[in-house]
């Protein structure tokens, strides 16, 4: 896999390598039962959430143990074709699972959805399912129903609160946006969509100065966010900042051109 072109703007780096977590405790071997190591990480260096059987591992790039068996993977990110396929744990070793990072186009997105609401249908009980699919909608109406759902399943989750606080930007609605996403940032701190959507709501409510702040802890969280870079960007525009906008914005469609380009293997 190639790597990314060099950033025109450099940004200090989370940590490459990546997080232990433990198994959630439907996962618990038995005692002396084999477990396996199993590491997971985007093949773009994006942060994807990744779960099994519905229930959460964590953020990209990160390592757990499991027992082998089969499981049902979901991983997904903002504005990232969501992984929707069953996992197999080996017991053959250690193994590293490299999750695809295809953009969401218009070209796609249909196709994309449909296959999200099959897979709900098919496990109406895996919470993960609903936030990807509030990452996808634009209808207000089902937004409120999948958040009311989402709560019902979940608790205290930074990417839902996230998604609340995306929701509530687009609706006007930025004093319940801003709550929503210092929310997720106290739940979460490296959860660089919380961070790009403080931004945003920010810029709206002519913050600029604290919304180019929260924009450099999203960049700062998930440098190869092409999508953190166009929010820095736009607000480095409304500060008259054009160098530092000329070279965000270059560097954001370096890194979606690259993302089209990426040959990946499937986990």
């Amino acid at each position: 896999m190639s790597e990314p072109p060099e950033a025109a703007e450099q940004v200090p780096a989370p940590e490459e390598e990546p997080e232990q977590v433990e198994p959630p405790a439907e996962f618990q071997a038995p005692d002396e039962a084999p477990v396996f190591e199993v590491r997971f990480q985007s093949a773009a260096r994006l942060q994807m959430d990744v779960w099994l059987d519905g229930n959460r591992l964590g953020t990209t790039p990160l390592r757990t143990k499991l027992p082998a068996g089969r499981y049902f993977l979901s991983a997904s990110a903002d504005a990232i074709v969501p992984v929707l396929q069953p996992f197999e744990v080996g017991d053959g070793g250690a193994q590293m699972a490299v999750l695809p990072a295809r953009p969401v186009t218009t070209e796609n997105y249909d196709a994309v959805s449909q296959d999200v609401f099959r897979t709900i249908l098919h496990f109406p009980d895996n919470a993960h399912l609903l936030l990807i699919a509030l990452y996808l909608t634009f209808d207000e109406e089902e937004a409120e129903r999948l958040l009311a759902r989402a709560d019902r399943a979940l608790e205290e989750d930074a990417t839902l609160e996230a998604l609340r606080a995306r929701y509530h930007l687009r609706a006007g609605r930025f004093r319940e946006a801003l709550a929503a996403s210092e929310r997720a940032i106290g739940l979460e701190g490296t959860h660089a969509m919380a961070w790009r959507v403080r931004a945003d709501i920010l810029a709206e409510m002519g913050e600029t100065d604290r919304a180019l702040s929260a924009a450099n802890h999203a960049v700062v969280q998930e440098p190869n966010g092409w999508r953190n870079l166009r929010t820095r960007a736009r607000i480095h525009t409304e500060l008259g900042n054009d160098r530092n906008a000329r070279l965000d914005t270059e560097r954001a469609d370096e890194l979606y051109e690259w993302l089209h380009r990426l040959e990946v293997r499937q986990p």
